[in-house]
């Protein structure tokens, strides 16, 4: 029996087949299904969960940071940004939830993110060793919760 699935790491997508032969697993192979970058531009999309990552090191000591997915309408993929969590109209926090509902709060229950339709602008950055990533650098509302 061959079982197939999709797994998402970071913003790289693989294919999973486990070969499994009298309940016993056999073997576990990831396929690479091209480069899993997100195209530049814009994406209509749903915020698909909101997580926290307590006690992130940054270069003045620990802060928590959110983790965001945002799954992209007509395509089976995520795209994953993360912000520290600091609720300002200069941090990309508030910028993101500032565009996403058109003004910023003076709180927010981040459980309310979830499910909101919109759409984000992704640019590719890239590091010094090469490496290149999709980051959201834009999140406009589109009005709706699915």
């Amino acid at each position: 029996m061959v079982v197939t699935g999709i797994l998402g790491v970071g913003v790289r997508w693989l294919q999973v087949r486990t070969f499994i032969k009298e309940e016993i697993l056999v073997s576990y192979v990831l396929k690479r299904r091209g480069n899993g970058l997100v195209a530049e531009g814009w994406h209509d999309t749903v915020i698909q969960g909101v997580d926290v990552e307590h006690g992130v090191q940054v270069y003045w000591g620990e802060s928590d940071r959110l983790r965001v997915s945002f799954a992209l309408e007509g395509e089976d993929r995520t795209l994953i940004q993360r912000y520290l969590a600091h609720l300002a109209s200069t941090s990309e926090l508030g910028k993101m939830v500032g565009g996403l509902l058109g003004r910023l709060p003076e709180e927010l229950d981040i459980g309310n993110l979830v499910n909101m339709k919109c759409r984000i602008r992704v640019a590719h950055g890239k590091g010094k060793d090469g490496r290149v990533w999709a980051n959201v650098v834009e999140v406009q509302s589109r009005g709706q919760r699915e």
